[in-house]
């Protein structure tokens, strides 16, 4: 369901409102060639404070609860550059 899930993402607005977000430098969503059902997230933000506060904000509650309906599974990487 991952052309559902990316179209009531955007029909929400929810990537253009992470991306007006204070410290974000990237939002983006990559599909896998090989695997039709899955999906890549990459956030990159200024900080590690402005990543937690993004999670506080009304649209992400809005997205975890359409993550619900589409997503199977989530697997989390994080990786800090300096």
């Amino acid at each position: 369901r991952r052309a559902e899930y990316l179209e009531a993402l955007h029909r929400a607005g929810i990537p253009e409102a992470v991306r007006q977000e204070e410290g974000c430098l990237g939002y983006d969503y990559y599909l896998d060639a090989q695997r039709p059902d899955c999906l890549l997230l990459v956030e990159r933000w200024e900080s590690r404070a402005a990543q937690q506060l993004h999670l506080r904000q009304p649209h992400m509650a809005a997205a975890i609860a359409m993550k619900r309906d589409y997503v199977a599974d989530t697997v989390l990487t994080c990786y800090e550059v300096k």
